[in-house]
């Protein structure tokens, strides 16, 4: 029997920059900003975990096993922000400044019981069997938003002479969800000879039953009396009312569709074989079959286009390998598998979600997406914890995902998940370790070159609009990705030091209906630290200190700042426009750990 019960209590903080973008670019496909959001964000996180696992054996042929795990976490959040209105600034010195302040709970708790089996039947047959059950639970209780309009007049020298607040909007929002998952695995295997060769199959099936049951319900109001411009001192006095009686009815049951319930089935057979074609080379192959079968339902009225939907499909996914050992520590791996990666619920349901910068929105048209994928690599394990990892891959994917900004009015561009045709991944990587005593160094390297070519708008200088051939790396996909680690492990006197540096390169964060004018996000760096030390025999004391570089998250547009045609703050390569900057600074962790 095996218990672990931790506890986390954590304050952080971020400062964060965003240039809006005008929905429509400017005639010539220029870039143009609509407005600045300046955010402060505060947060307490409360976080407690269990972990439970028991064995029982029964005898040297039968024995099952039961893991538990149990998270509970509240998060407490407060956010300030400043949205600056771009280029209304009038003779009369005038610049509106809209301050929204809001604050939310965030209460998630996850379950996961997972009960295994294993039987040898007989001596060539092996059986084993999975049960598991999963559940989580999110909710936000009473989210409350409240904004004021500032119009700051200034005198000709820039100061500020005189400032004007009103009342702007009140809004309330209770928002939570349940996930479900029950799962079931059988799996046998076969040792037998044939043609003077062990042969080792397996079959076996898997059946997967997941739910969601989504609420969202929100309540807008309105300064009071209608129509009657208030001016705003603080939020105790404000006066707010609905704009009509179906208001106060809230958004849940009318034609929104943020409120459903959908579930996915998934069921799946394989087949698989393992003997030794030569004596040094192994082969490994298989095929398997998976049904997936989804269905959403809203609460929305009959007459609301989307309200419910319905997908199902087929895949058959085959798979090799082959090992050929050079000697007892060298390798050569070289693998072909098909794959598959399903959309998730928040995806395919057509919903429209308010997020920090841009509203979230689901596609019902949402297909999954396969990939055929080829691999070689080389294996090299001198011993200890040493080894030297060589490979190569390629991947063709068809109906990958990524998320797009969608036009729409400056307060409603939403980000929905779209499929490409066809795009293909390729490249080389490297994981090497090695220890001289008790200090290590730890590194891994990954070179990926991603290609999709996808249509794009462009905004003529007549004011018309063409459609143009695009070809650039798949969203979320950077080129250069490594990291290096320094370590130190003695046993003797009871501690472990790791100094650790993640490289992320530049890659699309965001991609744009008009070309040329994605978002991506600029390379970076982090340094992390961490150690544990030992005090007693069942004591010990632990440290994290994250990001020692004050290593930001910085969005960037490939377009020369100067050919904007508007002046933003934080500007700093002429090459590029700086349209959102994250700051974290340092944050530190420090606990006690006591094993029984």
């Amino acid at each position: 029997i095996l218990l672990s019960v931790s506890r986390q209590d954590f304050y952080r903080g971020s400062n964060s920059t965003y240039f809006a973008p005008n929905p429509q670019p400017l005639h010539g496909n220029l870039p143009f900003y609509s407005d600045t959001l300046s955010r402060q964000y505060s947060t307490h996180t409360g976080r407690t975990g269990v972990n439970n696992k028991i064995d029982y054996v029964f005898n040297d042929k039968n024995k099952i096993s039961l893991y538990n795990f149990y998270l509970d976490q509240h998060e407490y959040e407060t956010r300030f922000s400043a949205d600056t209105v771009l280029g209304i600034q009038s003779t009369g010195g005038v610049t509106e400044v809209n301050d929204e302040y809001r604050s939310s709970v965030t209460t998630q708790r996850m379950y996961n019981g997972t009960l295994k089996g294993e039987h040898q039947l007989t001596d060539a047959l092996r059986l084993t069997w999975t049960g598991v059950y999963s559940i989580a639970r999110r909710d936000q209780p009473d989210q409350a938003t409240y904004q004021e309009e500032n119009d700051l007049y200034t005198n000709g020298a820039g100061a500020i002479t005189q400032i004007d607040s009103t009342a702007l909007s009140m809004e309330r929002r209770w928002r939570h969800n349940t996930d479900r998952d029950l799962s079931g695995y059988l799996d046998m295997a076969y040792n037998t000879r044939i043609a003077n060769r062990d042969i080792a199959f397996s079959f076996g099936s898997m059946y997967r039953h997941k739910t969601r049951a989504n609420y969202d319900n929100d309540y807008k109001l309105v300064p009071s009396p209608l129509g009657v411009k208030q001016p705003f001192s603080t939020i105790d006095n404000a006066q707010f009312g609905f704009l009509n009686a179906e208001d106060g009815m809230g958004s849940y049951n009318t034609v929104s569709l943020n409120d459903y319930s959908a579930t996915e089935n998934v069921n799946a057979e394989y087949v698989q074989a393992k003997f030794n074609l030569l004596q040094r080379l192994q082969v490994l192959g298989g095929v398997r079959a998976e049904h997936t079968s989804d269905n959403y339902n809203t609460t929305a009225g009959v007459t609301v286009n989307g309200r419910s939907g319905a997908i199902s499909y087929w895949d058959v996914l085959p798979d090799i390998h082959l090992k050929y050992a050079l000697d007892d520590r060298q390798n050569i791996r070289l693998s072909y598998f098909a794959a598959i990666s399903r959309p998730a619920f928040g995806d395919l349901v057509p919903t429209n979600v308010p997020g920090d910068y841009y509203n979230v929105a689901g596609n019902a048209n949402l297909r999954h997406t396969t990939a055929n994928n080829y691999d070689l690599r080389y294996e090299l394990f001198p011993g200890g914890a040493d080894q030297l990892l060589l490979g190569a891959f390629y991947k063709n994917i068809q109906n990958p995902i990524e998320y797009f900004i969608e036009s729409g009015s400056a307060s409603s561009q939403v980000i929905q998940p779209q499929n490409t045709s066809q795009a293909t991944n390729y490249g080389l990587e490297a994981v090497a370790t090695k220890y001289f005593g008790v200090f290590g160094i730890s590194a891994n390297y990954t070179y990926t070159r991603s290609r999709v070519t996808t249509g794009k708008l462009y905004y003529n200088a007549d004011a018309t609009t063409s459609i143009v051939r695009q070809t650039r790396p798949l969203q979320g996909q950077a080129d250069n990705v490594g990291n290096i680690s320094l370590l130190y492990k003695s046993g003797k006197i009871g501690l472990d030091m790791q100094l650790a540096f993640v490289y992320t390169g530049e890659m699309i964060a965001q991609v744009s209906p008009y070309y040329n004018l994605d978002y991506w996000q600029r390379a970076s760096g982090q340094l992390d630290f961490s150690f544990e030390k030992r005090l007693f025999k069942h004591f010990a004391f632990y440290g994290k200190v994250y990001n020692l570089t004050n290593a930001a998250h910085q969005l960037v547009l490939k377009y020369p700042h100067q050919e904007n045609q508007q002046e933003l703050p934080k500007q700093e390569i002429n090459k590029q426009t700086l349209v959102q900057d994250d700051i974290y600074k340092t944050s530190f962790l420090a606990g006690f750990r006591y094993q029984f």
